[in-house]
């Protein structure tokens, strides 16, 4: 069996790609970012709250959600929040898959809990 080598210039677009990608979630994740800061506003207009906690760190109905990043990828927490599973009901009828990038975007943003409003 004869090994293929990829050429530079496949190399460089895999790299190129590479950084597209790790640039691109990197923006979502600045806490500063305006889907960040949306997304954190509707985790506490949307009733989030009411099950993960003000600050998401869980409540006795539902998980923290603090770190979810580590645990879950975009898609995967996108889907949740979409179809929910287990005991989360699906919200892709109530939020737009704006909406739902938005919540998804501030859920994965390092340091973004004290954007979420305080519950009235």
């Amino acid at each position: 069996m004869t090994r293929h080598r990829p050429t530079p210039q496949l190399a460089f677009i895999l790299l190129f790609a590479m950084f597209l990608l790790t640039a691109q979630r990197s923006f979502a994740l600045d806490p500063q970012s305006e889907a960040v800061k949306a997304g954190a506003v509707l985790f506490g207009k949307s009733g989030c709250t009411y099950c993960h906690g003000p600050a998401g760190a869980g409540t006795e109905r539902a998980p923290s959600l603090r770190g979810v990043s580590s645990r879950r990828s975009d898609e995967q927490i996108r889907h949740q929040i979409h179809d929910g599973g287990q005991m989360m009901p699906p919200f892709g009828e109530a939020l737009t898959e704006d909406e739902i990038a938005q919540l998804s975007a501030f859920l994965q943003a390092k340091d973004a809990w004290d954007l979420v409003p305080p519950s009235k």
